[in-house]
């Protein structure tokens, strides 16, 4: 493209010589795409070196596919077995892990929840330093999302 910006689906649109809803429901694998315009639209793709932008793509689905996962102290060994096993789990269904550690306090604990929850993290995963009422409440408040 000659410049520093990101390709867009309306690049890709342009160089494939069809609809930017084409392209979207052809890279979006929508059934009643032909194999003739996916792979117009694959090609075009290619060839830009096209990347979705998980942003744009999460405003539409509403997911941001992220789980959070806040621990309490990354020294101990047994949380490094727990990330893998979480990682592996989730990254097989197609979420990307988010690992922050609490440094065993439960104000920063309450903190690193919300900067997650800020990130609109699909899910959050737990081992809190305090199960008190108030990380708890701290945990689930305005967590949910219609869906």
């Amino acid at each position: 493209m000659g410049d520093s910006r990101s390709v867009t689906i309306h690049d890709v649109a342009k160089r494939a010589g069809v609809a930017v809803s084409s392209v979207s429901r052809a890279l979006g694998n929508h059934p009643d795409v032909s194999e003739a315009m996916r792979d117009k639209v694959t090609r075009a793709a290619e060839e830009l070196g096209y990347v979705p932008d998980p942003a744009a793509q999460s405003l539409r689905s509403g997911s941001t596919r992220l789980v959070g996962l806040v621990v309490r102290d990354f020294a101990n060994p047994f949380f490094g077995e727990i990330i893998n096993g979480i990682e592996e789990i989730f990254a097989s269904a197609g979420y990307t892990l988010l690992v922050t550690d609490s440094g065993r306090d439960a104000p920063q604990e309450i903190a690193r929840i919300r900067a997650l929850k800020q990130r609109r993290v699909d899910a959050l995963v737990l081992s809190t330093v305090d199960d008190t009422a108030a990380t708890t409440r701290s945990a689930i408040a305005g967590f949910t999302r219609p869906g």
